[in-house]
């Protein structure tokens, strides 16, 4: 019996599911956050796009997922890609954490997605930026 027990396998694996083995460290499903600062400070530049509001912008993330823009939803403790990114002012930020995201879209007839990426096309330009949350035509679903 004792030949049959593979002594060189990690403690452990013996009682596990055959490919049940995870290796250790970082989750080998996520990929990396891509950050891009010069956006980010670019979006700081922009009004509200919730608003309108000029002062006290912050970048607010979007968390939540959207199949048609090829954005998974990221979970507790992961910030997505800074392409998904909108400026709010701080009143507005604090409405949709408070409120949840859906909701607070909703609420303001807003297309987070669709804006999120033409603000990061148009980046670093912040007069095309400031044009584009302008645009009724981005405003609105």
């Amino acid at each position: 019996m004792a030949s049959q027990i593979d002594n060189r396998a990690p403690p452990g694996t013996l009682f596990k599911q055959p490919g049940a083995y995870k290796p250790k460290g970082r989750n080998v499903f996520k990929t990396r956050r891509e950050e891009v600062p010069t956006h980010l400070a670019a979006i700081r530049k922009c009004p509200c796009v919730a608003c309108g509001e000029d002062l006290n912008i912050e970048a607010a993330h979007v968390r939540m997922a959207s199949a048609a823009h090829n954005k998974r939803s990221t979970g507790m403790q992961e910030k997505p890609d800074d392409k998904w990114v909108l400026p709010l002012c701080k009143g507005c930020h604090h409405d949709q954490h408070s409120w949840g995201e859906l909701t607070f879209w909703h609420k303001h007839q807003i297309s987070p997605f669709l804006i999120c990426e033409l603000l990061f096309a148009a980046s670093p330009n912040i007069r095309a930026m400031r044009e584009l949350i302008n645009a009724p035509a981005t405003r609105r679903r």
